[in-house]
């Protein structure tokens, strides 16, 4: 057995060795303005070092990026204005569908190339970080640790890893501007740096609204660090609250862009969906829920499920307990200002997303923390700057425990990033870590299918229908596996289902496909005809109805009904060949030839115009 005494002296020299490298880094810090912000850089490519193996999700990627045809021709005077002009995805961010075209012009849909973009983008946001807080706090050691914190932090891998997430990152860079410009402003007044404040403000907004809470944080700096008014004090509020005008007019612009968008685009749920309660109660609990993801950043998932509402007892616990914290901050106002204001700068940024105004389907997400969190890091580490200032005999422990919570953390951000590398891997971390996570069932069941697993994929179909009856996408997903399993009745019951909740072209185009194979060929014929009836020019549809005539011996009518579709779509292979059979079976072999020949000049693999072919050349054919 080892010495119980030498297993003391060398966690004493260990400790020793880590106390005297953390103070010649201090040290370091202190001789260079960039050697903090270069350290963190430093951890975040630590952190963040897998991310370029990480490849498309199927959760928005395909909205955005690799299924937009407009982003995918990168940069275009068309995609330019189609950017200022369209409300897509219920989302308004021209800065972000500019920097994705960016992307694809330099690098063409590399996910590779959008990831790094992405880890760029937070690599500027530590140094403006480190920037803004060590003018705000005139301190470096506060200013590094804060940013280290938001440099490694697991709780932001969704905004930096997710390629949907850029809207986080590309906005944030304005929010510290903006505080810059600000704090320049105040320092010296004029209207020359209060446009820059505004011109930053717009600008972010344009790639996320999150920024239509800067003239409330702008207000709480007012209060501290920069001292212009005081919480005891009714002197001096008028003029602070006066100049903000022109920017609380632009938050409210894009609070009613916002609104108008995420409507139209039908994200905002209505209160018979997620009552008043569910969502105060949510907005309550969830403030909770995200100091304690920062606490412990672990079970963090891509999406956490609306629960619909929380108990009362759950419910006011959480607004008891922030009640108090906010009574106790209120009375340390004079002695201690910044615990007050970081705490009200985290509640005040966190309001647009607690769900009070319901978007999407999720409770809380960690994306949303990606400005908020950063208040906290600094009372964080205030409060770790004032200990280490205050008992010199408590540096050495505390050296130690910042080294190894650093490391830490930057062990669980690259393992949380790892989970990114594709939808399957993601998807099912988010079941596992989550309880009755519909969406992300039907997401592992996608990813499944996709990799032709489908016998996988069916029970997390079913298990998504089972925990949400009520949502056309599992019908529709699990009719395509039953599809794909030969099990053409099931599969036509479940587009069946999926049409009731919402119909769509796919839905009734797969629902007459299933009728088709099932020999169901009336149904079918039926089915594409009221497909027609929505979309008149669904030139898909058309080719099938005149596959059914011809398979039902109405050969002439099938030769004018590809006639049709190939008025539409004169180059449509499938419509050609179906058209020059159709003219061979209804006894017309010239008029056959002459599109069989077409056909085949374009795809002299196409065995079906062959066949035909052979039997247009042969002796006896009419």
């Amino acid at each position: 057995m080892r010495n119980p005494a030498n297993i003391t002296m060398t966690t004493l020299t260990m400790t020793h060795a880590v106390v005297v490298r953390m103070h010649r880094l201090y040290r370091f810090m202190a001789a260079s303005p960039f050697a903090p912000a270069a350290i963190a850089i430093g951890a975040a490519l630590l952190a963040y070092g897998g991310i370029t193996r990480c490849g498309f999700i199927g959760l928005d990627d395909d909205l955005y990026v690799y299924e937009n045809l407009v982003v995918c021709q990168g940069l275009t005077w068309q995609g330019i204005r189609w950017a200022f002009t369209a409300f897509f995805a219920s989302t308004w961010q021209p800065l972000v569908w500019l920097s994705y075209m960016a992307d694809i012009t330099i690098h063409g849909v590399d996910p590779a190339a959008l990831h790094r973009t992405n880890l760029l983008l937070h690599l500027v946001n530590i140094v403006l970080v480190y920037t803004c807080l060590r003018k705000l706090t005139g301190r470096a050691r506060p200013a590094f640790l804060a940013t280290l914190l938001f440099a490694v932090h697991p709780v932001h891998v969704e905004s930096v890893a997710w390629i949907a997430g850029r809207k986080d990152l590309l906005s944030t860079p304005f929010w510290w501007i903006a505080i810059l410009a600000y704090t320049a402003y105040v320092r010296t007044p004029s209207r020359g740096r209060y446009a820059m404040v505004i011109a930053a403000m717009l600008l972010g907004l344009m790639a996320k609204p999150m920024l239509m809470t800067l003239p409330a944080v702008l207000l709480l700096l007012d209060i501290w660090p920069l001292r212009r008014v005081s919480l005891s004090s009714p002197d001096g509020w008028k003029p602070v609250l006066r100049e903000k005008w022109p920017l609380l007019l632009a938050a409210l612009l894009s609070l009613a862009v916002t609104l108008h968008v995420q409507s139209a685009g039908g994200s905002i749920l209505d209160v018979e969906t997620i009552s008043l309660w569910g969502r105060f109660s949510n907005a309550a609990v969830s403030i909770w829920r995200y100091a304690g993801k920062l606490l412990w950043p672990f079970r963090l998932a891509i999406l956490y499920p609306h629960p619909g509402g929380w108990s009362l007892a759950a419910t006011l616990a959480a607004l008891a307990g922030l009640a108090g914290v906010l009574a106790a901050a209120w009375r340390w106002r004079d002695r201690q200002p910044g615990l007050f204001v970081a705490l009200a700068a985290f509640l005040v940024t966190l309001l647009p997303v607690l769900g009070l105004v319901q978007f999407g389907w999720h409770a809380m997400a960690d994306r949303f923390l990606y400005i908020p969190a950063t208040a906290l890091y600094a009372a964080a580490a205030l409060a770790i700057d004032a200990a280490w200032r205050a008992a010199p005999r408590w540096r050495p422990p505390l050296a130690v425990a910042i080294t190894g919570l650093t490391l830490a953390l930057i062990a669980r951000t690259h393992d949380q990033t790892t989970l990114w590398r594709d939808s399957l891997s993601l998807f099912s971390h988010a079941v596992k870590v989550t309880e009755d996570n519909w969406m992300m069932h039907n997401g592992v069941g996608a990813a499944l299918s996709r990799e032709g697993r489908n016998d996988e994929a069916s029970p997390h179909f079913e298990a998504s229908i089972r925990l949400k009856p009520d949502r056309p996408k599992a019908y529709f997903n699990l009719g395509h596996v039953r599809f794909m399993q030969g099990r053409w009745a099931e599969a036509a019951v479940c587009f069946q289902h999926s049409i009731e909740l919402l119909p769509t072209d796919k839905a009734y185009f797969n629902l007459a496909a299933a009728q088709a194979r099932n020999g169901k060929l009336a149904e079918a014929e039926a089915t594409y005809r009221l497909l027609l009836e929505r979309t008149p020019l669904h030139v898909p549809a058309m080719i099938a109805i005149a596959d059914l005539c011809r398979a039902t011996g109405r050969h002439e009518l099938a030769a004018v009904i590809y006639k049709q579709a190939l008025a539409l779509d004169a180059g449509n292979s499938r419509a050609q060949t179906g058209l020059g059979i159709a003219l061979l079976d209804s006894g017309n072999p010239v008029e056959a030839l002459k599109q069989l020949v077409i056909v085949l000049k374009k795809d002299p693999a196409n065995s079906e115009a062959r066949q035909a072919v052979q039997r247009a050349m042969s002796p006896g054919v009419q």
